[in-house]
């Protein structure tokens, strides 16, 4: 259960700090969360895992950042 819940903090943690660059991106560009992706994949960074974002991702991180994140994604 402990192991468990460290992974859950550290995506938390992961999520909290994609929050701002994924905010950036969609207000200069204005874009859906795939366009979101493939900028985030452009510049070269890496998914939690390691791997290439997608938009399901992207929505990930804004949903796991509860209010503040569904509220940046409307006003994207």
């Amino acid at each position: 259960a402990k192991a468990h819940q460290t992974l859950i903090d550290q995506a938390d943690k992961f999520a909290e700090n994609m929050l701002p660059i994924i905010k950036d991106i969609s207000h200069y560009e204005r874009s859906s969360v795939h366009k979101v992706a493939d900028t985030l994949n452009t510049r070269g960074i890496q998914s939690r895992r390691g791997g290439l974002w997608t938009g399901s991702a992207v929505l990930n991180i804004i949903k796991r950042n509860g209010y503040a994140g569904l509220k940046m994604l409307a006003n994207s």
